[in-house]
């Protein structure tokens, strides 16, 4: 066959027909049966979504984009199952990769002794960077697997380790913010920096991730400015790191307000500041694209100072829970404007899943509700009254369209990134999950035959796991496939 032939069969678009799922906004979940995503292969960009009745309107549908796009031979069509559907790709903003080795030990320590007993020590390994390689390599095969199409990263404070997860995410097609970390106070002799070498280091990481780039279109990889907490960051190190992030106009990611006593040792550093926050925003350190993780016991005052900057909020409700930090509510964050994606912090928290990350944000809003209604009932004041009547109505569990939002769009707009990723609007990356309720080993146990969609999400939520994942795409770009 010609040359010229080959290139006029070239397949150059790909339509996924059946159920659709498509977080539209916070409060606005679209399940459609009935659905068609287009996606321009080359770009990796959704070219079209069309919302049928039946399965005769998806047909013809399908026959005129076919005919738009070039023919049948330019054309690849993935008809999905009944049990099967299009979910956007999950978004995992905030898991320590270098932490999966460990993950599933040490639960029952509170944070900081949980940080010198098990995490400082293992980070410290990787130092050798075929032991980092090893890590990685199981790490980010493992969220893959799980549905993480985009990952924000913390690393250790090792260049060429950090380097080498950059190569592995970029290997295996994930959209990834990568983050070398920082540390140069209240660290092991065995674990620690130089202020002088720490800014060094970051700007040859940042330079390494931003010359060896070799995607199609904008990068899969953005380095990200890291100090791991104010607690292990000295002041000029802080002043430092946002004028790099400055200079290359990079994100930032860090801690805040996760464990009461961590909250109070850090403000005892910083007099000077008005609170935790505070001392982020006067080292300049907050702004858009800038995410904190867990704020679980932040001030008022606090969240108004990050809604001003921008700032998005990692929700990491299982590491929450494991390391006895708090319970962080969402709703709260939501009441102050702020962004709020979901993290699995791996390995404070002890799961690699977004779904688990969903399952746990669910019943941290529903410890609010008992917390509440609780001390409805101690209250003195309520002796003998309808305790129904005292209760925030703003204090409600979080729906099935709310938990898909904060593991998709949500993220997305958490990390600024809402008009490019987060759902199936034209024009952004095609970031996707074909997801299966009905693989042979599945989970979802029982499904009956005439199971509403809403039902079935739900199952999917409370019940699924990787075994119910069956294809994922980064920019339109299959990256794993589930052989069962």
């Amino acid at each position: 066959m010609a040359k010229s032939d080959l290139l006029a069969a070239e397949v150059t678009h790909r339509l996924f027909v059946g159920c659709v799922v498509h977080p539209a906004s916070r409060t606005q979940l679209d399940v459609d049966p009935y659905a068609i995503v287009a996606v321009d292969l080359q770009s990796g960009c959704i070219t079209a979504r069309e919302v049928l009745t039946n399965e005769a309107e998806a047909a013809a549908v399908v026959t005129g984009l076919t005919i738009r796009y070039g023919g049948p031979a330019r054309v690849s069509v993935t008809q999905l199952g009944p049990h099967q559907f299009l979910l956007p790709g999950f978004i995992d903003t905030h898991v320590h990769a270098s932490q999966f080795g460990y993950m599933g030990s040490g639960y029952d320590l509170p944070l900081l002794d949980w940080l010198s007993t098990h995490t400082f020590p293992e980070e410290a390994r990787f130092a050798d960077p075929a032991y980092a390689a090893g890590v990685y390599e199981a790490a980010v095969a493992t969220y893959i697997r799980y549905g993480t199409t985009t990952a924000v990263y913390f690393a250790t404070i090792h260049t060429d380790s950090c380097c080498a997860l950059v190569d592995i995410v970029r290997r295996r097609g994930q959209r990834a913010w990568v983050g070398k970390v920082n540390m140069d106070r209240n660290s092991p002799d065995t674990y620690v920096e130089t202020t002088e070498e720490s800014l060094r280091e970051t700007e040859r990481f940042v330079e390494y991730v931003l010359g060896n780039d070799q995607a199609s279109g904008p990068p899969l990889i953005t380095p990200v400015i890291t100090p791991r907490f104010v607690g292990s960051c000295s002041a000029p190190l802080m002043q430092g790191l946002a004028g790099l992030a400055d200079r290359y106009d990079l994100p930032i990611q860090s801690h805040l307000s996760e464990n009461r006593a961590e909250v109070t040792w850090t403000e005892s550093l910083h007099p000077e500041c008005a609170s935790y926050t505070d001392i982020y925003a006067t080292y300049g350190l907050l702004r858009p694209r800038s995410i904190m993780a867990h704020c679980v016991h932040p001030q008022d005052t606090e969240l108004r100072q990050l809604q001003k900057h921008g700032v998005g909020v990692a929700h990491c409700p299982n590491s929450n829970f494991s390391l006895i930090s708090g319970v962080a509510d969402v709703r709260r964050l939501w009441r102050h404007g702020l962004a709020v994606g979901l993290g699995t912090d791996v390995a404070g928290g002890c799961s690699p899943s977004v779904i688990d990350a969903m399952r746990h944000a669910s019943l941290a809003a529903k410890v609010h509700i008992i917390k509440q209604h609780q001390e409805a009932v101690d209250d003195e004041a309520c002796a003998g009254c309808n305790t129904k009547n005292t209760i925030n109505d703003e204090v409600t569990p979080l729906t099935a369209g709310e938990l898909l939002y904060l593991a998709t769009l949500g993220g997305a707009e958490a990390m600024g990134l809402a008009t490019e990723l987060g759902n199936f609007d034209v024009g952004k990356s095609f970031d996707a999950l074909v997801c299966d309720l009905q693989p042979r080993d599945s989970p979802v146990v029982h499904l009956r035959p005439d199971e509403a969609w809403a039902t079935k999400l739900e199952k999917f939520i409370f019940l699924g796991d990787d075994r119910n994942i069956r294809q994922v795409f980064v920019r339109g770009r299959k990256i794993h496939a589930r052989g069962v």
